[in-house]
């Protein structure tokens, strides 16, 4: 009984292989997308040159740009594999990021931070993919190193002091995020320092806000507003802060 029952199960197992259910395009519906406009064109001539590494990234970047990422996972792998190019791995990371396959774009992006140590890009990405995998201290040290090798680094700074929020160390958030925005005072920043005060109660607040609200000049962005509101509210400045919520209200 326990050998008949052995040999269904190997049956299975090939039929199963066979019929592709382990990763088969066909069987996956992954063909009638592939031979269908606009992407049958490409797939004729790679069904002709297989190992073409350039024609699979094109088709991997018209099915990217055409929000079949899954399907465009496989072309972006075999372009890499048949052909190691710093662009490729560039968007092959992209993918790897969109479709979750997080331990995945580490391998890849570990990889390339050695095999192309002159691109900042892969070593930030790489903090991301640390992130999102939930390896705090990793993404850490990632930056604490590129800011060592370049303490001007602003992607670095930011990034970290946006990490160092998540994980409420906010003395320390505050820190980079300051030095980010002495380096680059742009809102995106601004707005991320000016909330980290309005919080913790600092009156640094008030100036950051009136300062980001100069640079509106349609006088219709609503978020320094708020925040400035945010932090009267925080010191218990209740008529002062409803004053700046009723602004933000007649904002928006």
């Amino acid at each position: 009984m326990k050998q008949f029952f052995s040999y269904a199960c190997l049956c299975s197992l090939v039929v199963l292989t066979g019929c592709g259910l382990f990763g088969d395009k066909t069987v996956n519906g992954f063909n009638e997308v592939l031979y269908k406009p606009p992407y049958k064109v490409l797939s004729d001539s790679i069904d002709q040159f297989p190992n073409n590494a350039d024609l699979l990234l094109r088709r991997a970047e018209l099915l990217t740009q055409n929000n079949q990422q899954d399907v465009a996972y496989y072309d972006y792998k075999k372009s890499w594999q048949l052909k190691p190019a710093e662009q490729t791995a560039i968007m092959f990371a992209a993918n790897l990021f969109v479709t979750g396959r997080t331990k995945d774009v580490i391998d890849l992006l570990d990889s390339c931070v050695k095999k192309y140590p002159g691109n900042p890009g892969f070593k930030r990405r790489l903090a991301e993919a640390y992130t999102h995998e939930g390896d705090d201290s990793a993404a850490i040290a990632l930056y604490d190193n590129m800011l060592k090798n370049d303490s001007a680094n602003f992607d670095a700074l930011y990034e970290k002091g946006i990490l160092l929020t998540q994980l409420k160390d906010t003395v320390h958030a505050i820190g980079e995020l300051e030095k980010a925005w002495r380096l680059q005072p742009i809102m995106q920043t601004g707005l991320a320092l000016a909330n980290l005060y309005a919080e913790t109660k600092n009156e640094k607040a008030i100036g950051l806000c009136d300062a980001l609200q100069k640079r509106d000049s349609t006088k219709e962005f609503v978020d320094p507003v708020f925040l400035e509101g945010v932090y009267y509210s925080n010191i218990e400045d209740y008529p002062k802060a409803i004053a700046l919520f009723e602004e933000c209200i007649h904002i928006d």
